[in-house]
């Protein structure tokens, strides 16, 4: 597994409160067994984007977007099941 992710303030656009960032999650082939079968679970990327823009030194509000190509794979930990598909995902944060 490996990911990464990088940030920019677009200050150097006359755009100092909007951030942008991007980002890429690696999963690795793993493998299931069983008492009869080992089943191969393939590797696969996922690559992530936010946009997030500062209000005040209070308040801000963000847009991520996980799964951008809409990959579909399958995600095992002790039991297995399909990944989340792609998604937006809005919030309003309050810092004090």
């Amino acid at each position: 597994m490996a990911s990464i992710w990088t940030d920019y303030r677009l200050a150097a656009l006359g755009l100092p409160k909007v951030v942008i960032g991007g980002g890429a999650r690696y999963i690795g082939t793993s493998y299931i067994s069983s008492s009869d079968t080992n089943q191969k679970v393939d590797d696969y990327p996922l690559y992530d984007l936010k946009i997030s823009y500062e209000v005040d030194k209070n308040w801000s509000m963000a847009m991520k977007a996980q799964n951008l190509t809409n990959e579909k794979y399958l995600f095992c930990n002790s039991t297995c099941r399909y990944g989340d598909e792609r998604m937006v995902i809005g919030s309003v944060n309050y810092q004090w």
